[in-house]
């Protein structure tokens, strides 16, 4: 049995793994490790402007990581099984290029698409996995299963900063789930010495759907509320 380990507080960064294995019945191995993605939260540059750049002044990071354990069975004269299952996440936020309306200064028909613009994510995915191995009377057996349930939702706001018109901002809702199955399985004899005989199949189907929504806020500046218009598909 082993066991390995990392852990860096202050940047949010851990990972641990374990793995064991006993002859002739079977190994186990799993883990689970997780780290931070830091990005910029500074637009585009336009010299002329004051300032020249703009920034969302607040911290833009993903958190990333994934769990994970696989179980076989070893047994003497017995298929070799190995089931396991893994889980992936993402979730935080991340600057997109994407960027907004810009006007800031003594001109103000100049505008410039350089306003920083940010994206909410969060992605998570499991996976379940079966393998099979075995042989039966110089017969050799494989079978292979993935199956891989997915799931996407993300947020993105663009804003413009134009000091003379109505603000005007843009949220785009996005979402994404799938689910794949793949299927092998192949058999496989050598006849004789220079004759090998070997055929199989491959199966893989995917389910998908998908949502979009873009939503309009304008802010009239005025005492009047406020309003929007939303878009959806």
């Amino acid at each position: 049995m082993s066991i390995e380990g990392r852990a860096i507080a202050n940047q949010d960064d851990y990972r641990i793994a374990l793995a064991g294995d006993k002859a002739d019945v079977g190994f186990f191995r799993g883990g689970y490790e997780q780290y931070r993605k830091f990005f910029d939260d500074t637009g585009g540059y336009y010299a002329p402007f004051m300032p020249s750049s703009f920034a969302l002044d607040r911290d833009l990071s993903l958190k990333m990581g994934r769990a994970w354990f696989d179980v076989g069975l070893t047994l003497p004269d017995w298929p070799r099984i190995v089931i396991g299952y893994e889980y992936q996440f993402k979730n935080g936020t991340k600057p997109t290029l994407q960027w907004g309306q810009a006007a800031f200064g003594v001109d103000p028909a100049v505008v410039r698409g350089i306003y920083p613009a940010s994206k909410e994510i969060d992605e998570r995915t499991h996976i379940l996995k079966f393998d099979l191995t075995h042989e039966i009377r110089g017969v050799s057996i494989e079978n292979s299963f993935r199956g891989e349930f997915y799931d996407l939702r993300t947020t993105r706001l663009n804003a413009n900063f134009i000091s003379t018109e109505t603000d005007r901002f843009m949220r785009f809702q996005e979402g994404y789930q799938h689910f794949q199955g793949a299927n092998m399985f192949r058999l496989e004899k050598h006849v004789l010495d220079w004759l090998l005989i070997s055929g199989g199949y491959l199966y893989s189907k995917l389910n998908a759907d998908a949502t979009f929504a873009q939503v309009e806020i304008i802010d009239l500046r005025s005492p009047g509320p406020s309003f929007f218009r939303e878009d959806q598909a």
